[in-house]
């Protein structure tokens, strides 16, 4: 697979009743994810603080960084799942001492770091486009970050997204939908309702399915969700997150 296949995440999903799949899902909540044991003590909090003021340091620089990697590499995105783990893994560093792994999956330990695979709208011209997306998220006991450093792609801000939230907090998936376009979605779960040949309107995200000519390219970013979520960098990766990596370290 040529890396541009694996680092341009700018195919669309097609559904039915999209706006209808979406109202229903967010009803269901943030799979129910409960904050992790522990007391936020001032060290926390001074870490959220420093992880925001980093990142808005580094903002517009990164963002303009993914976009000229993207400009050299001649993808039409700007490769959401290598600068999201590239990001990712610079926090680890920078901020927990490499002490973590860099996942798909959040395990309700009190410090993680995940890379989430999710959707995107936003206009293509004059059609509004729904794509798949991936971003960071961040968790500090019973503090979430969500951090995307490629938003600013999409006309949303200038550079690296940023927003705190308590774990929980039922309002998330609204805010990140309005503010940014991020659709909080499962691309393992829509992936298997597509591949079990589940009705479009039932669970999982009742109303939403995959338009079959591009289900294996959902395959691809299924595998690639797969392989972070076991620790590993997916391979083709590694020359854009080294070069992130390098200028932020």
């Amino acid at each position: 697979m040529k890396i541009p296949d694996k680092i341009s995440f700018k195919i669309f999903l097609v559904t039915t009743g999209f706006l209808v799949g979406l109202c229903a899902y967010f009803v269901f909540g943030r799979n129910n994810s409960q904050p992790a044991s522990g007391v936020m003590t001032k060290d926390d909090l001074q870490k959220i603080e420093s992880i925001k003021n980093y990142i808005q340091s580094i903002s517009i620089s990164f963002a303009k960084d993914v976009k000229t990697l993207a400009i050299e590499e001649n993808l039409p995105s700007w490769g959401c799942g290598p600068s999201s783990y590239a990001l990712a893994q610079i926090i680890n560093k920078k901020f927990f001492n490499n002490q973590l792994i860099v996942d798909a999956l959040y395990d309700n330990e009190p410090y993680e770091i995940v890379e989430r695979f999710g959707l995107v709208q936003f206009q293509d011209g004059k059609e509004q486009t729904t794509g798949d997306h991936a971003w960071v998220e961040v968790f500090v006991k019973n503090k979430l970050i969500f951090i995307d450093p490629t938003i600013a792609q999409y006309g949303k801000g200038t550079g690296i997204a940023f927003e705190t939230f308590d774990l929980g907090d039922p309002n998330i998936k609204d805010i990140l939908k309005t503010k940014y376009g991020v659709i909080d979605v499962r691309i393992s779960l829509l992936v298997r309702k597509v591949m079990n040949n589940i009705p479009i309107n039932q669970l999982p995200y009742p109303g939403m399915t995959i338009d079959p000519n591009y289900l294996n390219y959902f395959k691809r970013v299924f595998d690639l969700r797969n392989t972070v979520s076991i620790g590993h960098e997916p391979e083709g990766w590694e020359k854009w997150v080294s070069i992130l990596e390098s200028k932020y370290d």
